[in-house]
């Protein structure tokens, strides 16, 4: 989607000051989505069923939904719900640390 390794594109198109603050613009986008992650498992699991990865559905959903209608294309949306359940399942993964799922995350989503 980026026609290009990510990192080096935003840095070629942003400059180094916008491209410093995008990517601390980064670091609190993926704690917000981390947080949700962890807490929608949560509440799934209390609610319905723990086999299920409740945090995975939840962020891909809304994040795939969100990024449909905002950017006006679906395969945009498709691919944020995949990045999303992608997320989810990688809490999952580590057995639910937040803490080495944040950066895993965070390393998955900047590169």
């Amino acid at each position: 989607m980026f026609n290009g390794f990510k990192v080096l594109m935003e840095f070629q198109h942003f400059g180094w000051l916008k491209f410093i603050f995008q990517h601390i613009y980064y670091f609190f986008v993926i704690l917000l989505v981390t947080l949700t992650i962890v807490f929608a498992q949560k509440a799934g699991e209390l609610w319905f069923n723990n086999k299920i990865p409740w945090g995975a559905i939840f962020i891909g959903l809304t994040w795939g939904l969100f990024h449909a209608f905002t950017q006006g294309n679906l395969l945009v949306g498709l691919y944020g719900c995949l990045l999303g359940f992608l997320f989810g399942t990688v809490y999952l993964l580590v057995k639910k640390n937040i803490y080495v799922a944040y950066w895993l995350i965070l390393l998955m989503f900047i590169l």
